[in-house]
């Protein structure tokens, strides 16, 4: 019984010793990581990270199983507590919240105009040019909106973002933009019952 004990403790420490040392591999990482693949994508990691350390300790049949499970499990938590901060931080930068009592000047809270609704472009770098751009960046980070990261989710769709965001000239871009335009502008107009016209279609969308 004594040597039980004994044993216990000695196992508890080594665990104990493992998670530190790899919190602090973890945190260490974190710092390669963001520069590498960016603080979105390295928020991403951890989440994987943590999860398969997470998987790998429920699964165990062993002590030494566990304890490399507890270590991938550090090292993810390592790796949040300096990246997500750092992410966080990025996105308070792109959306500040208003100032308690503001709000903006439209809608009678006498604050900044635009104090809390940042706009941020959907083509970063290139917003006002009709380029390749918006498909590489859709397929470098996923894009700004969920719709634009779907694109990647559906076989059809991803292969012609990885096709366009490849490709070296916009002139097949071109040609089945234009080619969308003529269909969408054969499109049958609603008369009658059929639609909805709305005078002014700003009060319905932000």
């Amino acid at each position: 019984m004594y040597c039980t004990a004994v044993t216990a403790q000695g196992d508890l420490r080594l665990l104990a010793c493992v998670i530190a040392l790899s919190l602090i591999l973890g945190a260490i990482a974190a710092a390669g990581a963001q520069r590498l693949i960016g603080d979105r994508r390295a928020v991403l990691l951890s989440a994987a990270v943590l999860c398969a350390g997470a998987l790998a300790r429920s699964l165990a049949a062993g002590f030494a199983a566990f304890t490399a499970g507890a270590f991938v499990n550090g090292a993810g938590m390592g790796l949040a507590l300096m990246v997500v901060p750092a992410y966080a931080a990025e996105l308070r930068k792109l959306c500040p919240p208003p100032r308690p009592g503001g709000g903006d000047d439209d809608a009678g809270g006498g604050g900044v105009p635009g104090e809390g609704k940042t706009k941020v472009p959907l083509d970063p770098g290139s917003n006002y040019t009709f380029d390749l751009s918006y498909y590489r960046h859709v397929l470098a980070t996923g894009g700004l909106f969920q719709s634009d990261g779907s694109l990647l989710h559906d076989p059809v769709t991803r292969g012609y973002v990885e096709k366009v965001a490849n490709a070296s000239s916009p002139d097949e871009y071109y040609a089945d933009f234009a080619a969308a335009m003529v269909r969408m502008g054969r499109t049958d107009v609603l008369v009658g019952d059929l639609g909805e016209i709305r005078p002014t279609c700003g009060i319905f969308v932000d």
